[in-house]
């Protein structure tokens, strides 16, 4: 059986989204009144690499149940091109597992500077992004010392559903939000079964990764997972555009 630094953390999991969430309650609720009373027209999220794919999952969660216009960021217009972003009717989130991103960090003071609502999802307290959002969101992942970031980027998207259940009221989402931990752990006992089905894919060096909906941002990870993990060229395709 692998005993990766991966595997061990991903064993983590249960008791990280517990963590997360129990621990994000108050903050969640305080930043929904907030976002509520203000009333925003769009919300903007700025991430890089995993937690970009979090935030393209909070995308899907956020225009499906709460109605609201969600955007992804491209960082660059502000740090190499000096753009002259419009962010005052905004929500600007920035998630980033270290908090250390100083290009995400540029959206959040943009954001500050027009007057927008600003937050930020990372697992760093006192990280850079955190000091610079008005509100932040810990993942209380502890330390992730594996390359391929697992536990980060599951406490990432259940932060950002529970913001949705906030905002909607959608009765779905919060019976899920009561089941996740429970899931994670089902699923971790299969880990032996998993262990067998995923010996037929040992020798191939290229594969294609379809899904559609809420899934399409897992894919996208699942792609860098399999890059990062075995060097074997991996793509991820909306199964929408992958049939076009």
């Amino acid at each position: 059986m692998n005993n990766s630094i991966m595997l061990r953390e991903i064993e983590e999991e249960p008791g990280v989204l517990e963590r997360c969430l129990g621990e994000n309650k108050v903050l969640v609720d305080a930043l929904a009144d907030d976002i509520r009373v203000r009333n925003p027209a769009f919300l903007l999220f700025a991430a890089r690499g995993t937690s970009c794919n979090a935030a393209k999952f909070g995308k899907y969660l956020f225009e499906t149940y709460v109605g609201m216009p969600v955007s992804i960021a491209a960082p660059s217009v502000l740090t190499r091109y000096d753009g002259r972003l419009k962010l005052s009717d905004a929500v600007v989130i920035g998630v980033s597992q270290s908090g250390a991103a100083e290009d995400v960090c540029s959206l959040i003071d943009r954001g500050n500077r027009d007057g927008a609502l600003t937050a930020a999802i990372t697992n760093t307290e006192g990280s850079l992004l955190a000091q610079h959002a008005q509100y932040h969101l810990n993942c209380h992942a502890q330390k992730e010392n594996s390359l391929a970031a697992t536990k980060t980027f599951l406490a990432q998207m259940a932060l950002l559903t529970a913001l949705a259940a906030r905002l909607s009221g959608e009765t779905k989402l919060f019976h899920l939000l009561e089941q996740l931990s429970d899931l994670a752990s089902s699923i971790l006992g299969r880990t032996e079964e998993i262990s067998r089905l995923v010996n037929r894919y040992r020798f191939m060096n290229e594969c294609f990764i379809l899904a559609r909906g809420v899934n399409y941002p897992v894919a996208l990870e699942f792609a860098i997972k399999i890059q990062e993990t075995s060097f074997i060229r991996s793509h991820a395709f909306s199964v929408a555009n992958f049939t076009h």
